[in-house]
């Protein structure tokens, strides 16, 4: 029940979000966001830091999202670029201070890549011509594919999908996942997305549903590694931040890309 209510309390302030807030809130909001699961991120894959340090990785690992407020892609990228170079610049600096400055960088470079940068094509999406609705396709592929996925693999699932992952997980549910996202971003088209062909809206998300099983599983990955069950407990019935944006993670950059393109060869 915890968990049911924390969802309907995160779905409903996302959607507020959405359709109410100005653009600056809505940047400030996931720049938030993304602080939050950066410090949960480093404080799995760098436990034995210093926290000043952590507080300094989460810092640079801000750069791309104040990149992406002009709603450029470039500025993004600069903005971890920085990032990057600050981190290899302080890990020089710090180098006997660092017990093992290889295990470092590639931590907190990683971080950089799969939070920062994944996470700030939000902000880019949203910066587009029809961004909110892009956004809610997108919430709507997300939810449809998890819920589906959830009740499909409870009644038919018998096959593992990947069962040294995440045991949980069943080919048929991931079926069901794909056939539910592309019910609910039809939904979407059809009200709110009138210049795009439902053929592009299918196509796109039976992609956008399987990278987002992508991105579950890649978290999965993570806290296994580290032997965590959530990334945190901020979140009640749910875990931590990064555990309710994983799918996010690789959905995101993938379709403000394939929205890019399609703009371009129409």
């Amino acid at each position: 029940m915890k968990r049911v209510i924390t969802g309907i309390c995160i779905s409903g302030l996302w959607l507020l979000l959405l359709f109410t807030s100005p653009f600056p809130i809505f940047w400030l909001t996931i720049t938030l966001v993304a602080a939050v699961a950066l410090a949960e991120y480093f404080t799995i894959a760098l436990p034995k830091q210093d926290k000043h340090y952590r507080l300094l990785l989460i810092l640079l690992g801000l750069l791309p999202l104040i990149g992406a407020y002009p709603g450029h892609n470039l500025l993004m990228l600069c903005g971890l670029t920085i990032a990057l170079l600050a981190l290899l610049i302080f890990s020089i600096s710090r180098y006997s201070a660092l017990a093992q400055p290889f295990e470092f960088i590639s931590r907190a470079g990683f971080g950089f890549f799969y939070i920062s940068l994944c996470i700030a094509h939000l902000i880019l999406l949203m910066d587009l011509l029809q961004g909110r609705f892009l956004l809610l396709l997108l919430t709507a592929i997300t939810a449809g594919s998890d819920t589906a996925a959830y009740y499909s693999g409870r009644l038919f699932g018998k096959h593992k999908l990947s069962p040294a992952i995440s045991p949980g997980k069943t080919i048929e549910g991931f079926i069901g996942g794909v056939v539910g996202s592309v019910m609910a971003a039809m939904v979407v088209k059809y009200f709110f997305l009138p210049d795009f062909s439902y053929l592009w809206v299918g196509l796109t998300a039976v992609a956008l549903s399987c990278l987002g099983v992508v991105g579950d599983l890649s978290e999965s990955v993570i806290k296994r590694t580290f032997a965590v069950k959530d990334s945190g407990s901020i979140l009640p019935g749910h875990g931590g931040v990064l555990d309710r944006i994983d799918s996010l993670l690789l959905t995101a950059p993938a379709l403000y890309y394939i929205v890019i393109f399609y703009i371009i060869l129409n």
